[in-house]
């Protein structure tokens, strides 16, 4: 009976100094869970005090609010987003090379936001001249990430980048391709900015190639989609300088003529007047073209 009641005696000894342990382990964890709960909030306030000064164009406290925040917080969730949005606002202060380098040091690590990543470094290297190397990144973002809402600007400004570099031909077969990421895009949307600069730009590299007929398919292509404007403006002041160049002067001096009429912005009357007087002196006019 005596040794009973010392096992009972013991097995209630061991259950309170059981319940006293899970009783400590739980306060430690709450202690940790509030902790935890208070980083939280001061980390979450910090991104998006950065954050607002971004949205706000305030670049400079921006970019510095976010190069804070990452030494900070070095292994937040947040860390990749901060830093592309410390790159951007780089960017926007005309510091292209101080976007490239955090760019590139945040590209292995950027997860979900890679294209991002990929897209701003195009636009950093853009900027900064880095032709074949803005054209690499644009180029990478275009096969790698099908799904990217950057993709069609991807395409344009690849061949943008391409253009500047003089590869023509790689120009044109950027954006002719029938199955290609920019042909696909502008046909489901022929009016959007990006087709439309896209469209002038093939057809200035049809023109640079020779390839007068594929140019004045583009521009007429253009000028059918129905654009108003500087728009519809370029889309004809290519076509008059690819009649001239195709030794067709009489077809465009009446595209000359309808542009110098139409011209409203000081610069675009002196590149009308240059083309009309151009067009006067292929057909003899030379008084006229003076």
């Amino acid at each position: 009976m005596c040794g009973l009641k010392w096992r009972t005696a013991s097995g209630a000894w061991r259950i309170s100094h059981a319940l006293v342990a899970f009783v400590a382990w739980l306060l430690a964890a709450t202690f940790t869970l509030a902790a935890d709960a208070v980083l939280d909030v001061v980390e979450r306030g910090a991104f998006e005090a950065a954050a607002k000064a971004f949205q706000d164009f305030n670049y400079e406290r921006a970019e510095r609010e976010f190069a804070e925040f990452v030494r900070v917080f070095p292994e937040s969730s947040l860390r990749s987003e901060a830093t592309l949005l410390q790159a951007r606002a780089r960017f926007s202060r005309t510091n292209a090379p101080g976007a490239i380098d955090l760019l590139t040091a945040g590209l292995p690590r950027a997860g979900q936001l890679a294209d991002q990543y990929q897209f701003w470094l195009g636009e950093a290297r853009l900027e900064a001249g880095q032709f074949a190397k803005a054209a690499e990144a644009y180029g990478l973002l275009v096969r790698d990430f099908t799904n990217s809402p950057h993709r069609f600007a991807a395409a344009h400004h690849e061949a943008l980048a391409r253009f500047r570099l003089g590869e023509h031909s790689n120009v044109v077969a950027l954006l002719r391709a029938p199955d290609g990421a920019f042909q696909r895009a502008a046909n489901a949307s022929p009016t959007n900015a990006l087709a439309i600069g896209g469209t002038l730009l093939l057809g200035e590299s049809l023109l640079v190639t020779r390839d007068h007929v594929g140019a004045e398919q583009a521009a007429r292509g253009l000028l059918q989609r129905g654009l108003t404007g500087d728009a519809a403006w370029r889309g004809q002041y290519l076509l008059g300088r690819v009649l001239l160049a195709a030794n067709r002067p009489a077809e465009a001096l009446n595209e000359a003529t309808n542009l110098v009429r139409r011209a409203e912005a000081p610069a675009l009357r002196a590149e009308a007047f240059a083309l009309h007087g151009a067009v006067l002196e292929k057909l003899g006019d030379l008084p006229g073209a003076v």
